[in-house]
């Protein structure tokens, strides 16, 4: 949608873009014409930023070149969705992605003659204001698919080729570059803070009070009851790195929304870039990929090739890093799979309580703030009860449930 001439904050004009330019280009002489911007997202709404979209010429030497470009800045106005950001460094982690080290992972896929792109390239990051300055990946034909629908197989294994490269090549990054990434332990879950807590246990209140309606579903209420207090320090030892576990650099919030496709002709995907790198963090590889298989795979398929998948993203995990001479880091596919089973935790908070919010009704969907969700007023109390109202959860819930308890994951 276009923006009110209000909504346009003052430093997004053309000078703003012609001093980035001119830095990028090292050419003083450079200016901007035809600007133009809308809004990318609806502020506050499902991000914890405000997002904008630019298009406007660069003028170099007499020609002309146009550019397409995505402004992701702080939204000021939300002061809960602000202590939230400081808290996790969002801002400043998703900058040094963009920056450093996406470019190094791209620089290293390079070398072995891989040129796919994992992510929309960086323009420019203003680490004093908190600005990501990056392509407009829809003007290149890319766009999200029906977070609603869920990925069919063809849109699924684009996603984990492309994360299986980020995997690999942050092992690189680590063990030959002397860059630390160990140093981001800020996932979701961490040591350092509990902000996202109420929107966890508040939205396992909701499951309980769900199923409590349910027949026959005394027994998981009560486990779920008596796992609640206990729930935070289990999800927390989780997101931390083990030393016989497989970890690597985590992208942390891989779902539907955070991909863009590109598709060919017959609507059939050819290309995936992954983007929002807010929650990344170094922790074990299964956690991402329980994530996006219970955020956003069909449901039919998580209970036909959910093992299928692990075996695929090992395939493409392993090439990657044999060709880039680090075969001694691959994981044997046994031991990937002894590590999706050791933080199956993770399809409890993404499937059970992540999910739900993901695939919400567009009715509801408006109201999906950063205070709907980590609010404990009677707004965002009802907003989540209204979350377990999705028949589609509730197939969900009821396959999941059983599954959890079986492997011993809703004891305390």
């Amino acid at each position: 949608m276009t923006c009110e001439e209000s909504d346009i904050p003052s430093w997004l004009n053309e000078t703003f873009f012609e001093n980035i330019l001119r830095k990028c280009e090292n050419d003083s002489t450079i200016s901007v014409d035809s600007l133009q911007v809308s809004l990318a997202s609806g502020k506050g709404e499902h991000y914890a930023s405000i997002i904008f979209r630019g298009q406007f010429n660069g003028i170099q030497n007499g020609s002309k070149k146009r550019y397409n470009v995505i402004i992701k800045a702080p939204y000021e106005e939300n002061e809960l969705a602000n202590d939230i950001i400081k808290q996790y460094n969002f801002f400043e982690q998703e900058m040094e992605m963009y920056d450093k080290i996406l470019p190094e992972c791209h620089r290293l896929l390079g070398t072995i003659d891989d040129h796919s792109q994992i992510s929309p390239k960086s323009l420019f990051c203003d680490y004093e204001k908190s600005i990501i300055v990056c392509e407009d990946l829809s003007a290149k034909g890319f766009q999200m698919a029906d977070r609603k629908t869920g990925l069919d197989r063809q849109h699924i294994e684009l996603a984990i080729k492309k994360i299986a490269r980020l995997h690999a090549t942050s092992i690189a990054i680590e063990a030959k570059s002397g860059y630390n990434l160990k140093k981001f332990d800020t996932g979701i879950f961490n040591r350092k803070t509990s902000a996202f807590t109420s929107y966890f246990l508040t939205s396992l209140d909701a499951l309980v009070n769900c199923i409590s309606r349910w027949k026959d579903y005394d027994y998981y209420v009560d486990k779920l009851i008596k796992l609640r207090p206990h729930f935070e320090e289990r999800a927390r030892q989780m997101y931390e790195p083990k030393e016989n576990d497989f970890n690597v650099l985590i992208h942390g919030d891989l779902w539907t929304n955070n991909l863009m496709y590109k598709y060919n002709n017959e609507q059939k995907p050819i290309d995936v870039q992954i983007i929002d790198y807010q929650l990344m963090c170094w922790a074990p590889a299964a956690i991402d990929l329980h994530f996006l298989f219970n955020t956003s795979l069909k449901e039919d398929l998580k209970r036909t090739i959910y093992d299928e998948l692990v075996q695929f993203y090992h395939l493409h995990l392993s090439d990657t890093l044999k060709k880039l001479g680090l075969g001694n880091k691959v994981p044997t596919l046994h031991e990937l799979q002894i590590s999706m089973l050791k933080n199956e935790f993770s399809v409890l908070t993404s499937g059970l309580i992540e999910q739900p919010v993901m695939i919400l009704d567009d009715e509801f969907a408006a109201e999906a703030d950063f205070n709907a969700l980590l609010g404990l007023d009677s707004r965002s109390l009802k907003f989540k009860e209204n979350l377990y109202k999705n028949e589609k959860i509730h197939s969900v819930i009821r396959y999941l449930l059983p599954r959890l308890d079986h492997k011993g994951l809703l004891d305390c």
